[in-house]
């Protein structure tokens, strides 16, 4: 079946369907477009506020992973040595 008699045939389905279907499909329709602009959904905040999609989301997300694979990372020993000595001024 082509795309046109698919359309055709949908078209029918459509043309003849009850309320309930018509909601289904609309609901696929809808999930569909949704998933087309995904990327550019808001998906967390920065510490300052800033809004992250998806897309940026993923890339500091692998920044991090890379720089932590680098060893560009500080220890909870590391830090709390860093307060200890604070603490004593």
């Amino acid at each position: 079946m082509d795309t046109m008699e698919l359309r055709n045939k949908l078209l029918k389905y459509i043309n003849t369907a009850d309320e309930r279907v018509l909601r289904i499909v609309n609901a696929v329709f809808e999930s569909y477009r949704e998933s087309d602009t995904s990327e550019e959904e808001i998906v967390a905040y920065t510490v300052n506020g800033e809004p992250l999609t998806r897309k940026k989301y993923i890339e500091l997300n692998d920044q991090a992973e890379a720089a932590y694979h680098q060893g560009n990372f500080t220890t909870h020993e590391q830090i709390k040595e860093k307060f200890k000595t604070r603490g004593s001024h």
